[in-house]
């Protein structure tokens, strides 16, 4: 079948097609479950990562921001 007759019936671009053939052409569905797993992970690794770093910049900040508290001497009694 000519890639133009499956690109109109599913209404994608020919360039979508070739760049989808060659990323997943020899692949079997496990393997692209597994593929779609790790890309899954991936993206959540990356969220994961992001929001760790997001975090660290905060608690750089921190003492930047913060005034010295006062000293407290202890044993006095009143």
């Amino acid at each position: 079948m000519p890639a133009p007759e499956p690109c109109r019936e599913h209404g994608i671009g020919s360039a979508t097609f070739y760049k989808l053939r060659a990323r997943y052409g020899g692949m079997d569905a496990s393997m692209m479950s597994n593929m779609k797993a790790l890309e899954d992970g991936n993206r959540r690794l990356k969220r994961m990562f992001t929001d760790l770093s997001r975090q660290a910049d905060l608690l750089r900040e921190v003492p930047e921001k913060m005034t010295p508290l006062p000293t407290v001497r202890q044993g006095i009694t009143t």
